[in-house]
C-alpha cells in the first residue's frame, strides 16, 4: 500500500493528498518532496542507495502483495509566496490517500486547523487498518509491509511503537529518493495534470472530484506502480545509486 500528498490550487480550496499502494501485501508510506534536489548526490549517498536495493532487489514481498507507502507533499502551513498586490489565499485541504496494486484503500482528510504529526499519522493508520478487513481481507493476517520515509511523523516514538505493536514491518526508503516511491514517479504526476487549472467551489467539491477520479482509475494503473518497484532498484543499482529517469 502506498500513501501519498499533493496540493492543488484552486480559487478557495487547494488540496493536499496523501497516498499509498499494495504492491503484493506491500504497504508504501513515503513523503514527497515540493522538488527533488537535481544536484548530483553525493558518493556516499549514492553508495547508501546501492547497498540497500542490492539487498531490497531480491525482496519477495513486491510480489505477494504485502507493502504499503506512505507520501506527505507539502504542509498546509507552507508560508504563502508573497504577491505584490494582496489577495486571498485559497484555503487549503490535506488528505491522505492510502493506495495498492488493486486500488485506493483509504482517502483521509485531515480537518482544517490540523497538522499531520505522530498522533495524526497514527490516527490515520487505524482507519487504514480498518479499511483494510473489509477492502483486502486477510492481508492484516499475512502481514502489512509499510514504506515511508524518515518525516518526522513516520519516524516519531509514537508511530514506532504503533507500527510494532500491530507487527507491521518497514520497508527502509533512503532519504530523498523520489524516484523510488511509486507516489512520486507513478501517481503525482497524472493527478496533478488532472487537478491542473480547476477550481472548486468548496471543500465538499474538491473531494467528490478526488474520490471520482480514484474510482475511475483502471486496476492496472495500481498494479504498474507497485510493480515496477523492483525494475527501479535494479536501475538504481546499475546507476551506482545515480537518480532513476525511467
Amino acid at each position: 500500500m502506498t500513501s501519498m500528498t499533493l496540493m492543488a490550487q484552486t480559487p478557495r480550496h487547494s488540496m493536499q493528498t496523501c497516498s499509498s499502494h499494495d504492491g503484493g501485501d506491500c504497504v508504501e508510506a513515503a513523503v514527497s518532496p515540493d522538488q527533488f534536489n537535481s544536484v548530483e548526490s553525493t558518493s556516499t549517498a549514492n553508495g547508501t542507495r546501492v547497498l540497500l536495493y542490492s539487498i531490497l532487489v531480491n525482496y519477495d514481498q513486491i510480489s505477494t502483495c504485502k507493502v504499503c507507502d506512505s507520501i506527505t507533499w507539502k504542509h498546509p502551513s507552507s508560508p504563502v509566496t508573497k504577491k505584490f498586490k494582496g489577495q486571498r489565499s485559497a484555503a487549503k485541504v490535506m488528505a491522505t490517500v492510502f493506495w495498492d496494486a488493486k486500488g485506493v484503500i483509504l482517502l483521509d482528510i485531515l480537518p482544517q486547523g490540523q497538522c499531520i504529526n505522530a498522533a495524526r499519522y497514527c490516527s490515520a493508520l487505524d482507519r487504514l487498518k480498518e479499511a483494510i478487513r473489509p477492502k483486502r481481507p486477510g492481508l492484516l493476517r499475512r502481514g502489512v509491509v509499510l514504506r515511508h520515509d524518515n518525516a518526522t511523523p513516520h519516524s516519531a516514538n509514537l508511530t514506532q511503537q504503533w507500527l510494532q505493536r500491530y507487527g507491521w514491518e518497514i520497508l527502509p526508503h533512503p532519504a530523498h529518493s523520489p524516484d523510488l516511491a511509486p507516489s512520486d514517479f507513478h501517481l503525482f504526476g497524472p493527478l496533478k495534470r488532472h487537478l491542473g487549472g480547476m477550481a472548486f467551489e468548496t471543500e465538499d467539491d474538491l473531494i467528490s472530484d478526488l474520490r471520482n477520479w480514484f474510482d475511475n482509475l483502471d486496476v492496472d494503473f495500481f498494479r504498474v506502480g507497485i510493480n515496477s518497484l523492483l525494475s527501479r532498484w535494479q536501475k538504481c543499482i546499475d546507476l551506482h545509486g545515480h537518480y532513476v529517469e525511467k
